[in-house]
């Protein structure tokens, strides 16, 4: 497994458990305000856990070089179509007056979504060896 596929999973464990974590919290909390506090917490608990999970992965890594970057550009290009459509559903929850609180959820729900599916993408490319044409 490359440096870059490690990084990839790396980075969806820490998506997937911090933004698991905050939607838990979100779903407890029955009376729908939700806590902005929350967000920083899940922020600040996300970088650390990828923080630390990447100077461990470089710590026992080699570096091996001459790993293909188009396999990026396809996990970008689909993240960005992921996020596209929660750009689209935050607009109409704006147009339609939602709470402010529950567009900011949808917004930080689409930003992950597409980072997991860009990265998901990334591994799934890798694993198959697809080359992507530049």
């Amino acid at each position: 497994m490359s440096f870059r596929e490690r990084s990839s999973w790396i980075v969806v464990a820490g998506l997937v458990l911090g933004y698991g974590w905050y939607l838990v919290e979100v779903v407890r909390d029955r009376t729908g305000g939700g806590d902005p506090w929350l967000v920083v917490a899940m922020v600040v608990g996300l970088v650390a856990l990828v923080a630390v999970g990447h100077a461990v992965l470089a710590a026992t890594t080699r570096g091996t070089g001459g790993e293909r970057s188009g396999v990026t550009r396809r996990g970008r290009a689909s993240g960005g179509i992921v996020l596209a459509v929660g750009a689209v559903a935050t607009l109409v929850l704006a147009v339609l007056q939602a709470p402010h609180l529950w567009i900011a959820h949808v917004t930080l729900a689409s930003l992950v979504l597409s980072e997991v599916v860009a990265h998901v993408v990334g591994i799934a490319h890798a694993r198959t060896g697809a080359v992507v044409a530049r």
